[in-house]
């Protein structure tokens, strides 16, 4: 395990599970660059709870609609004028828009794979600009057990994230002669806003599908990450962090 400061984007920072993230990796001492998209003012309640009322080198926000490539080139352009390297992306941005198939909507079907899928390639792809240069860096990809085993009401969702766990896997062999590390997290079901959504029915069915009857814990997701994230020689895997069998 690697145990000094490192820099530390999070997309989707201002989110449930990114909110948790960025807590966890400045609890232990790294510097913190917090996306966001809509929720502007809570990543600036988040920034301030991390102890800062202004962005510094240590914590600070950055804006980017990860849908079009140039917005995410510009957040880029910001935290390079923080920091002269970048260890570690944590892509946990993501929405749902769940629909029967035969019912889905193209508008549905196109906005979850522009943020889900095309968000997550353009920011691999301009972390890895920054990344080759330093022949080092960990790139960590939010997916979900809904890409490997599909999910009633979520083709849309569930193509996002098979996708995603293809790019992982395509991108940690093209990129790992660099030393660029590529892994994806399946969290499972998690009580954050996204999951929120979720009827009470299906939260049920769902724990249920647990072999331990229980759901994950952002804390234990967020600290499976962080420690992830310190690991040298791991790259090219999707790890499953509930106890339902795939």
């Amino acid at each position: 395990m690697e145990s000094s400061k490192q820099n530390v984007l999070i997309i989707g920072g201002s989110g449930g599970l990114g909110n948790e993230l960025s807590r966890t990796f400045h609890r232990n001492g790294d510097r913190v660059a917090i996306h966001y998209f809509k929720n502007r003012e809570n990543a600036d309640f988040l920034l301030n709870k991390l102890g800062y009322s202004d962005n510094s080198d240590e914590a600070f926000t950055c804006y980017a609609d990860i849908r079009e490539e140039k917005s995410v080139e510009q957040m880029f352009e910001t935290v390079r004028s923080k920091w002269t390297h970048l260890d570690i992306v944590v892509n946990s941005g993501g929405i749902t828009e769940d629909s029967i198939f035969s019912r889905m909507t193209i508008a549905q079907w196109q906005h979850t794979i522009q943020v889900n899928l095309y968000g997550f390639f353009f920011c691999m792809k301009h972390a890895a600009e920054w990344m080759i240069t330093q022949q080092k860096g960990h790139i960590i990809n939010i997916a979900s057990r809904a890409g490997v085993t599909g999910r009633v009401g979520q083709a849309n969702y569930a193509a996002s994230k098979a996708g995603v766990i293809a790019l992982t896997k395509t991108a940690s062999r093209e990129w790992g002669n660099q030393q660029i590390q590529v892994n994806a997290i399946m969290p499972g079901f998690l009580f954050t806003r996204l999951g929120s959504k979720t009827s009470s029915k299906n939260r049920n069915e769902l724990v249920l599908e647990n072999a331990l009857q229980k759901s994950s814990t952002i804390t234990e997701v967020s600290q499976f990450i962080f420690q992830l994230s310190r690991m040298r020689h791991v790259s090219g895997q999707i790890f499953n962090l509930d106890s339902r069998i795939i």
